[in-house]
Order: C-alpha cells, then sequence, then structure tokens
C-alpha cells in the first residue's frame, strides 16, 4: 500500500506535497504515522485521456459556479453544480 500522486506544478500544491514528503520523513524516524511509501509522479495518467466518455460516447464536461448570497449577512459562498 503506499500514496500515489500527479507532481502539481501551483504554489499552494506543491507547498502541500512538500509537507507530505517532509510529514512520511518525519514518521518513519519516530515511528508515528504514516511511514509507508510516497510517490509523486510527473504528468502520469490513471485513465487515458478519451477514456471516459458518456453514454452517447462523449467526453464529460463540468462546471461549478460560486455564487455569493447576497441575503446572507456574511456573504458566504454557496456552491451549485450545474
Amino acid at each position: 500500500m503506499g500514496l500515489y500522486a500527479n507532481v502539481e506544478y501551483e504554489v499552494d500544491e506543491l507547498r502541500r506535497d512538500t509537507e507530505i514528503i517532509q510529514s512520511v520523513k518525519d514518521a518513519r524516524k519516530s515511528g508515528k504515522g504514516y511511514a509507508g511509501k510516497a510517490e509523486f509522479l510527473k504528468d502520469l495518467c490513471v485513465v487515458p485521456p478519451g477514456e471516459v466518455t458518456t453514454k452517447v460516447s462523449i467526453l464529460p464536461t463540468f462546471l461549478v459556479s460560486f455564487e455569493i448570497d447576497s441575503r446572507s449577512p456574511d456573504s458566504s459562498r454557496t456552491s451549485t453544480l450545474l
């Protein structure tokens, strides 16, 4: 069993991945926490592009819009899946 992930290039994701790697290293030294395999791979697809299609053989599309509810006093964001 192991942790496998694609290398992400955005700043926040790089920080997250670095923290994961450091946590695994620390766990190996201390014996506490996840000390198993953690491998970050460069540009690897689990499912090749174009393999996942809808019932009518077209690529699925996902659109999530975020709207601010002006009625809410804290202006919380709501997510709507279209």
